[in-house]
């Protein structure tokens, strides 16, 4: 850990998401507080969540249906530091410490999740079921230990995937597999020691792999694509 930090300005990756951003930013919807982000039912969501969705969509949360959450494209939960409209210049935490399996369910068109700087140490396997449209999602600075083996299963058309700044030790073989959409793969400033053998065989497309800030670094992996752009790694073609 005191290796990371003591890199950190170092090893910033040089490719982020912005490079690969959704352009069409249609609703911004912004989490407000520490607990569960639960399902689709608007009125059952916490108060910050509520108000944000109303404000979003112009209607009361008894009348927002799928069709309006169908709408959302752009999710914002990072764990920044926010002032509210209400607190004259204060500000408040706003951390994630916990998913329930298909948090998302009802979001079935959203291109882009942020859930960077938050307080999630795990991940249920199922959070990510519905979003088959996912373009981008960043998981950068959390807390983070392990990954279940299917826990990106139906995210086909992801292209980002930030997972830098956690606290991974290993890697389940197949935790990447189905994402041969995947452009951009950013593990940076873990705790890896070793990559699973076959753990990025699905990956065919992937142009960006950053590795740096590892305990493992540099590695020698094994890929298609002889020109992929490997940061804390060397490529071997096949």
């Amino acid at each position: 850990m005191n290796r990371i930090v003591k890199n950190l300005r170092h090893y910033l990756p040089d490719v982020t998401l912005l490079a690969m951003a959704v352009a069409a930013l249609l609703l911004v919807v912004s989490y407000d507080g520490g607990g569960v982000f639960g399902g689709p039912d608007s009125c059952q969501q916490p108060q910050a969540i509520r108000d944000a969705l109303e404000n979003a969509t112009g209607l009361a949360c008894a009348e927002i249906g799928s069709a309006d959450l169908g709408d959302i494209r752009v999710l914002d939960l990072r764990g920044t530091r926010r002032p509210t409209h209400f607190s004259h210049g204060s500000s408040f935490s706003h951390r994630i410490g916990k998913l329930q399996p298909g948090a998302f369910n009802g979001l079935e068109n959203l291109a882009r999740l942020d859930l960077r700087e938050n307080r999630l140490t795990e991940l249920p396997p199922s959070v990510f079921d519905g979003l088959e449209n996912l373009r981008v999602l960043d998981l950068s600075h959390n807390g983070l230990t392990e990954l279940p083996p299917s826990v990106f299963d139906g995210l086909e058309n992801l292209r980002v995937l930030n997972l830098s700044l956690n606290g991974l030790t290993e890697l389940p073989p197949s935790v990447f597999d189905g994402l041969e959409n995947l452009r951009v793969l950013n593990l940076s400033l873990n705790g890896l020691t070793e990559l699973p053998s076959g753990v990025l065989e699905s990956l065919t497309n992937l142009e960006v792999f950053d590795l740096r800030g590892n305990d493992g670094e540099p590695f020698t992996i094994t890929h298609p694509n002889a020109d992929l752009d490997c940061l804390g790694c060397v490529v071997v073609p096949r």
